[in-house]
């Protein structure tokens, strides 16, 4: 088999998943490129509480919804007055549902946070949580 017999069978069976209603942004992962990736990011709480009310919302992208509530649970655990809730979650029952699991798993985390010395590495347990997906969330205390 040619690379170019490749790229056809990928192309058809990712038309195949469109047609059969997978959403175009999974439907991609058959594609050679698809492969894990790291992202790198920085941004004010401001900015992070725009992104995680985009991301966190049921109508996000598993991958990156998955991605954003360990983003929040990390953001909480760090600065729990600022990252207290979503100002979507005042008309979503779907927020406020997972908001409250969330605040379970920041709530184990946090005893351990306090206690963990300088440099001390803390996993928040997101398995409560009902992410979609295994996903771990780690917040290194720095002081």
């Amino acid at each position: 088999m040619t690379f170019d017999d490749m790229m056809d069978a990928t192309a058809q069976m990712e038309e195949g998943l469109l047609r059969m209603g997978v959403k175009a942004e999974d439907a991609r992962y058959v594609r050679p490129n698809a492969a894990v990736t790291n992202i790198v990011t920085s941004m004010n709480p401001r900015q992070l509480l725009h992104v995680l009310a985009l991301r966190c919302a049921s109508d996000a992208q598993w991958e990156i919804r998955d991605i954003a509530w360990a983003m929040f649970a990390c953001a909480k655990l760090v600065a729990p007055s600022i990252f207290e809730t979503l100002p979507s979650a005042k008309t979503s029952s779907y927020l406020q549902e997972r908001i409250a699991k969330l605040d379970i798993a920041v709530k184990e985390a946090a005893s351990l946070f306090v206690t963990s010395p300088a440099g001390g590495l803390v996993e928040i347990p997101l398995s409560q949580v009902g992410l979609e997906h295994a996903v771990r969330a780690y917040v290194r205390k720095l002081q």
